[in-house]
């Protein structure tokens, strides 16, 4: 309907400004003055006169009660009441993305829309900024992977080509040594609605801040130039969803942005901004993860403030962490948030050169970096699903602050190398024997797939059992197990291995543990030094608990050193687990039969590492000769 010529009341303007559906004229008379609900915060969250409506759904509706058609009818009455305000429509999400008439501001339109019962919400299509703090551009310490534990990760994956992070931002600077042949084509959604690049979108970096995202995220390593990113083999998707040099964004910009990237192959998309406690973006992060298996990422801003009820299960908020594992004293706080990561003093990328780069901080900072860590979980295996890699993330975090989940780091700050080993245990689980010698001079990653940066396969130790490597920890270091499939074996199964002491103090220890069904190392056994550099092997035997704690699926073992300095090394070696004196038992269920047979075959056949029978780190002929006289002789 046309505006009328004379209007001035709020009332005035709802009527002639909307088509009204029956009921609506007694509703708007009824209008008081509207609670204020939306603020205008400067340079956080700016009103700008758009708002993102979602009327209540078909399937709520039907449940509720209605039939068919019945729900159907009020669906097109509260999307047929806004469409002479409507600029678009989101199929997926349901969305109507409406522009205010002069005279109605955010609140009072909301107070009415929801008054008719016919909408799930209505709020501002804010205008939203980068959340940065500018720093030290000349600052260049890369301390965010010692944080996350990152190198234990890349012993494992560093990425892979199909997995793609999209960086919801600025744009990118295209011609950056840290990404060439990582880039795929992206879009521009700056105005709310996706343009492809491939289309003529725009995803060049206006300002620097969608450069310096990425390159936390993603940069390339081990190429002898700059810096590493999180998951520096994953593919980057540039979305820039500003085209002014601010960088400053709408919520819709963001959406379509996101949903955008989902739909093209993302498999986490970061999202950098100010913004994200509304409605809106958990129906968009859960229209992602459950119709495109993607991930939405989002910081968690930089006022200090709280940022209220955990309302958003399908936004993954990141809060951001000092050098010292702190808060940081910018970032938002609050049940809402799920982790933290490091995004104070970051040093990567940057807009203006092939070889920039800067110092920022805030939680802008954070959120690709944990985004990086989500992508390299995924790529363990590509048939993980959303919420798999989500569980990994939360599931692996170092607790700071309050034990347990709490407001300031959520879950706690992310540990990329816990969550790609159980990952990697997840699908990659081995079984019985597992035994390793350490004479093939490193450490595989099918037996091993968790060492600090410390631990090695070494030659140090003195008259070794077996060969001449043994393993090493030393100061604080840990050697995990990859996963032993133990679920429903109820043998006898014993766990042997040699230990030696050299250079620890008296006291200092070497302690052992096993992973149990509910992801916590469980003590096996302490060992104590005197004090004095042995100068043989103390053979050892534990016997592995019955139950279910310990017979699961995701069995795995853990070598720790405890209380040692830099020069006080523990070597480990002869590691064996199963079923006592029977190496042919092969399938560990302490029966020798056929089945033995058919499993040694199949692992032969396929090359696999516990085929080795006779551990002379080569698989071949003599080991099937062995396992067939040992299975012959009744081992």
């Amino acid at each position: 309907m046309a505006l009328g010529a004379d209007i001035r009341t709020t009332a005035d303007v709802l009527t002639n400004s909307l088509w009204l559906q029956p009921g609506d004229a007694q509703l708007i008379s009824n209008l008081g003055a509207p609670a204020l609900r939306w603020v205008n915060v400067p340079m956080v969250t700016e009103l700008q006169g758009k708002m993102i409506v979602r009327p209540v759904v078909r399937e709520d509706l039907m449940a509720r009660g209605m039939s068919q058609i019945e729900a159907e009818a009020q669906v097109q009455r509260a999307i047929s009441r806004l469409s002479p305000l409507t600029w678009n429509f989101v199929p997926e999400t349901q969305h109507i993305l409406i522009t205010l008439p002069a005279g109605v501001e955010e609140n009072a339109m909301t107070a009415f829309l929801m008054s008719t019962g016919e909408y799930q919400y209505a709020e501002p299509d804010y205008i939203v900024y980068p959340t940065v703090v500018p720093n030290d551009p000349s600052y260049g310490t890369q301390y965010a992977h010692q944080r996350v534990n990152s190198e234990p990760a890349w012993n494992i994956t560093t990425g892979l080509s199909t997995n793609i992070v999209a960086i919801t931002d600025t744009g990118i600077q295209l011609d950056h040594v840290e990404f060439v042949g990582l880039l795929v084509s992206g879009a521009n959604s700056a105005t709310g609605t996706a343009i492809a690049q491939s289309a003529g979108g725009a995803v060049d970096d206006l300002n620097g801040h969608g450069t310096h995202c990425a390159g936390i995220a993603c940069a390339k390593g081990n190429n002898n130039t700059i810096m590493a990113g999180m998951g520096w083999n994953n593919k980057i998707m540039p979305v820039r969803v500003s085209n002014t040099s601010g960088g400053s964004s709408s919520l819709a910009a963001l959406q379509a942005g996101a949903l955008w990237a989902a739909q093209n192959g993302a498999d986490v998309v970061s999202t950098s901004y100010s913004g994200v406690a509304n409605a809106s973006n958990q129906t968009t992060g859960a229209t992602m993860r459950t119709s495109h298996n993607a991930l939405w990422l989002w910081a968690a801003g930089n006022s200090n403030a709280d940022l209220g009820a955990d309302n958003y299960a399908d936004v993954i908020i990141v809060a951001s962490t000092d050098s010292a594992d702190a808060k940081s004293s910018f970032s938002n706080f609050g049940a809402a948030i799920d982790v933290a990561a490091p995004g104070s003093s970051i040093f990567s990328t940057y807009r203006g050169s092939s070889t920039a780069t800067a110092t920022l901080s805030g939680t802008s900072m954070a959120c690709p970096a944990a985004a990086g860590v989500l992508g390299l979980i995924r790529s363990v295996n590509t048939s993980m699903t959303a919420v798999q890699a989500r569980n990994f993330l939360f599931n692996n975090v170092d607790d700071l602050g309050t034990a347990g989940e709490d407001t300031t780091f959520g879950l706690g700050r992310v540990n990329s190398g816990k969550a790609v080993a159980d990952a990697y245990r997840t699908f990659n689980a081995t079984s019985l024997p597992f035994s390793d010698n350490f004479d093939s001079g490193s450490l595989a990653i099918n037996k091993w797939v968790y060492q600090d940066t410390g631990v090695t396969a070494s030659t140090g130790g003195v008259a070794e059992p077996s060969g001449a490597f043994s393993a090493n920890v030393n100061t604080a270091d840990r050697l995990e197990s990859n996963a032993i499939n133990l679920a429903g074996n109820s043998a006898a199964l014993t766990f042997t291995f040699s230990t030696q002491a050299r250079g620890p103090a008296s006291g200092e220890q070497l302690v052992v543990e096993y992973l149990n069904s509910s992801n916590t190392w469980v003590n096996l056994a302490t060992y104590s030094s005197t004090g004095a550099s042995e100068s043989t092997f103390t053979p050892r035997t534990l016997t592995i608990p019955t139950g279910a704690a310990a017979r699961h699926a995701k069995f795995a073992v853990r070598f720790r050193a405890a209380g040692n300095a830099a020069l006080d090394n523990w070597y480990i070696d002869n590691v064996f687990i199963g079923v006592p004196g029977c190496d042919a038992d092969f399938n560990g269920d302490t029966s020798l039969d056929f089945f033995d047979y058919l499993d040694f075959v199949a692992a032969f056949s396929s090359g696999r590492s516990s085929a080795d029978f006779n551990r002379d780190t080569t698989i071949d002929f003599f080991d099937y000769l062995d396992f067939v006289a040992a299975f012959s002789s009744g081992c």
